[in-house]
């Protein structure tokens, strides 16, 4: 009998709370909310849409995105509730041991060439490239759920995870014809599936900065990661298609003794110094028409020839310039200037060391005063709202617009590569560049359009390359920039075996 009066005065009890829940919620509406009101209500129509504009004036554009922010994005072939059992396939390979490459082993591999060692080769990058998406597959699965399904982030998972499981399936390379079929694909990976990665990238570093969903360093530590894996990847494909190049056109070609591989060029600093001067010209033309532009006086070792990756160079040396004649020109005009005067030179010191090559940028452009400290200018991780304005600027670039606005052919993407590069004087250099035609982008991007990563970039790619980059600045007066880059003959340098460096 208890047990029943129990449950019975809960059931009467029931109705009289929801009653006076609801007295409470009219006397609420009725306090704060007066349009709430029954006779002040306006009669409503079912049958017509609500007009919704007026909480915002694209809500309608905004509305169809609203999908890609559940955990299950509907555009994602991979990010599903079946992602789990995928996963399965992803623990094996990522269990499997990489294999780091020293520039020794890659001169000598190079040197003598033979069908045998163009299939070896083949099969190497068949095996290995499966392996490291794996590695970073699960790298990029152990982040914060937040960070992880971050839109650009998430193009970015995709996208490793397509290429992955492409690659995983493909069966062993036994003759040149099948070497040939598999460097179509290598070919797609550079140049289609991979390109918007390093923009996806960099953008989603943007938006974990605004959503603070990532300390500072744990976001500098993943970013500078994905970069230094991407390089070691790239190198790795773009090598053997060199190869495989080289081996069709002439298979008893001979090699230096000082060979490194076929990527690398023999670079002129003074050439290619000359060469980003231009661009940077050009840069600072659009954004002060009409107003004089420092001149580029190299000191040093002006003869000095080097192996390099020129794509890389370039962006090093562009990005560094940019800086500097932009800071010296707005120095300069703060200044006053007469008719006949002339903004400082920059000035570049060009020393040829026994391991390394080193760069000393020389400007008069009032020393970085905005960044404080000024160790941020290494960082990936921005002020929320500098984030917000780079981001802004990321989306306005005409070349990245274009691409992440539709979805396009493998022959398209490749064309649009090629024209980009080609509108700019490093794209006569060689034909490498095309296949880095996001990198060449970033470098010749409208000078209104702030980002404030290259330097940051810079950091990563000279880090990757043995080397550093360090800026002292004197406020009020100028900037040194020392770009330091190891010297890839070395012998100290040759024996090392890295995984995301050379």
């Amino acid at each position: 009998m208890l047990r029943t009066r129990t449950l019975s005065t809960r059931n009467i009890l029931r109705p009289t709370t929801r009653l006076q829940s609801c007295r409470e919620i009219r006397t609420l509406a009725s306090t704060y909310v007066p349009e709430l009101l029954p006779h002040e209500q306006e009669p409503f129509d079912v049958t017509t849409t609500p007009d919704y504009t007026k909480y915002h004036p694209k809500i309608s554009s905004i509305s169809k995105h609203l999908s890609d922010l559940s955990p299950y994005p509907q555009h994602s072939p991979y990010i599903n509730p079946q992602h789990y059992y995928q996963n399965i396939v992803l623990d094996d390979w990522s269990a499997r041991k990489p294999h780091p490459v020293s520039l020794r082993q890659l001169a000598a591999f190079g040197k003598a060439l033979n069908e045998d060692k163009i299939i070896t080769s083949a099969n190497f990058v068949r095996l290995e490239l499966p392996i490291r998406l794996a590695i970073k597959l699960k790298e990029l699965q152990s982040l914060p759920f937040d960070v992880v399904n971050n839109f650009h982030l998430a193009k970015v998972y995709e996208s490793y995870y397509d290429i992955f499981d492409r690659f995983r399936k493909l069966s062993p390379i036994k003759s040149i014809e099948d070497n040939t079929r598999f460097c179509h694909d290598l070919e797609d990976v550079l140049t289609d599936i991979n390109l918007l990665n390093l923009p996806n990238l960099l953008m989603g570093a943007l938006e974990c900065c605004i959503l603070d969903s990532l300390p500072s360093k744990k976001l500098d530590e993943l970013v500078s990661s994905l970069l230094r894996a991407r390089i070691s990847r790239r190198l790795i494909l773009e090598e053997h298609l060199s190869l495989t190049h080289n081996f069709m056109k002439d298979p008893n070609q001979s090699r230096s003794h000082n060979f490194i591989g076929d990527i690398f060029f023999k670079c002129s600093a003074v050439e290619h110094l000359n060469i980003s001067s231009d661009n940077a010209t050009k840069f600072i033309n659009k954004i002060y028409p009409g107003v004089k532009v420092p001149k580029l006086i190299i000191k040093g070792d002006k003869d000095l020839k080097f192996q390099f990756l020129t794509s890389h160079l370039h962006y090093l040396f562009g990005e560094i310039l940019r800086n500097c004649y932009e800071a010296t020109v707005k120095t300069f005009l703060a200044s006053g200037p007469g008719p006949n005067d002339e903004p400082f030179p920059v000035e570049v010191q060009v020393i040829n060391n026994q391991d390394h090559i080193s760069f000393r940028f020389s400007d008069r452009g009032g020393g970085v005063t905005d960044i404080k400290p000024i160790s941020k200018v290494w960082s990936f991780s921005k002020d929320a709202e500098l984030a917000k304005l780079s981001l802004s600027n990321f989306h306005q670039l005409p070349n990245f617009q274009t691409l992440t606005n539709s979805i396009k052919s493998t022959k398209t993407m490749k064309t649009l590569a090629r024209k980009s590069l080609m509108q700019t004087s490093v794209g006569v250099l060689d034909e490498n560049f095309v296949k880095e035609a996001t990198l060449i982008d970033l470098i010749q991007r409208p000078g209104e359009y702030k980002l404030g990563l290259g330097l940051a970039m810079c950091k990563v790619y000279a880090d990757y390359w043995n080397g550093d980059l360090v800026l002292h600045s004197l406020s009020g007066y100028g900037t040194d920039t020392y770009l330091k880059l190891g010297k890839l003959g070395a012998a100290n340098h040759d024996d090392k075996l890295q995984l995301d460096r050379v």
